[in-house]
This record gives structure tokens, sequence and C-alpha cells, in this order.
């Protein structure tokens, strides 16, 4: 058998040895990733932000700053990820869309807004940083 079908039957035999409710996605989902995982994930993100100087308070040319993240954030940022691999759209911001005529209304923006969706994007960071890293301002 493959990899990737042992692996969904280990995943099976784990939600029924923990009695996870299978409707309930966040439940499956810390199955795969663990809560601590996503307090790494903050602290290096937000270490990243202060290595690179990026701005921390609105200025008249520029609405698009940063405030620190944190694991409940980062947590809601990968459902949103997985959100989007199942309901696919031609582009990312089409989610954010209040009105459609044609097509589902997504609830995203119920947890996120666009600008700091956009903000986590640019800056997450899983492992720790070094000083050394190239700037991504140009992106």
């Amino acid at each position: 058998m493959s990899c990737l079908i042992l692996d969904i039957i280990e995943s099976l035999k784990l939600i029924f040895f923990f009695n996870i409710d299978s409707t309930d996605s966040l439940a499956l989902l810390d199955l795969f990733i663990p809560f601590e995982i996503y307090i790494t994930i903050a602290e290096n993100t937000n270490l990243y932000i202060f290595l690179k100087n990026a701005p921390t308070a609105p200025t008249k040319s520029n609405t698009r700053y940063w405030w620190p993240t944190n694991e409940y954030e980062i947590r809601i940022l990968f459902g949103i990820l997985y959100y989007m691999g199942v309901y696919r759209e031609a582009n990312h911001l089409i989610y954010w869309e209040k009105l459609k005529l044609n097509g589902p209304i997504h609830a995203i923006p119920d947890h996120m807004t666009l600008n700091r969706y956009e903000n986590l994007q640019r800056y997450l960071h899983v492992s720790a940083p070094k000083s050394s890293e190239p700037c991504m301002e140009s992106q």
C-alpha cells in the first residue's frame, strides 16, 4: 500500500481511538497539527517581522502595517488555507467579496480581514528566522 493510504488509515484509527467527532473540522485539524506548532509559528513570524523592520503603525502612505500575531490567529489562517484548498476560486480576493450573483458567499471575512490575511501570507515564518535572510519587501 502507498504511504498516503497508510497515513489515512492511521488517522482514521486515531479518530476512533480518541472518540473525535468527525464533523468537527478543528478537532480533525488538531490531529495533524498540534496546538504547540501554532505557538511556534506565531513566535517565529513575530520575530521575522522584527528582523525585517516591518511598519508597525499606519502612515499616510502605508495603511498596511503589522501588529503581533498569536497562535489563535495562525490557526485561523491555516483553517482559511485549508478551506481555500477545498473551495477553489480563480483569485484569493474572491473569498472576501460580499456580493456575488453566482456562487457561494464565503465566511472568511467573518474570521479575518483581507489585509491581515495578506500580511500573514507575506510574513509567515514556520522556522526560526535568521538575521541574514533576504528581505521580501519587493513581493
